[in-house]
């Protein structure tokens, strides 16, 4: 049976109130997308969610929250974070090694829908 691999392309988007600004990472309904190109409200357009490094990426800032390579990362909203309290499922990985003082780092999105 046939099936799509949509692993290396982009699915469409159709983005919330307030759009998806160029580069912005937005959860929709459960899934979190990495859209390289603004979205206007209720407009669709191409969405990243699985099998996609993004790098400089946001990335929480502090004592504790350095990278290792591999590590699993989790979005908070605003930046991925290596804290699981509060941030729910894990969506991506490292996909680089990130010093605790930087503000932005390599991830893997993973394309776990929850």
């Amino acid at each position: 049976m046939p099936s799509l691999d949509n692993t290396k392309n982009p699915m469409a988007v159709t983005a919330p109130t307030g759009g998806i600004p160029a580069g912005g990472f937005k959860l929709v309904s459960g899934t979190l997308f990495y859209c390289p190109e603004t979205i206007a409200a209720a407009t669709s357009g191409a969405g990243y969610w699985k099998e996609k490094i993004i790098s400089g990426s946001p990335k929480a800032a502090g004592a504790g929250l350095g990278w290792v390579k591999g590590q699993r990362l989790y979005w908070n909203g605003t930046a991925w974070t290596t804290a699981a309290t509060s941030n729910g499922i894990v969506r991506g990985m490292a996909a680089n090694i990130a010093a605790t003082g930087d503000t932005t780092g390599d991830v893997e999105l993973l394309g776990l829908v929850g």
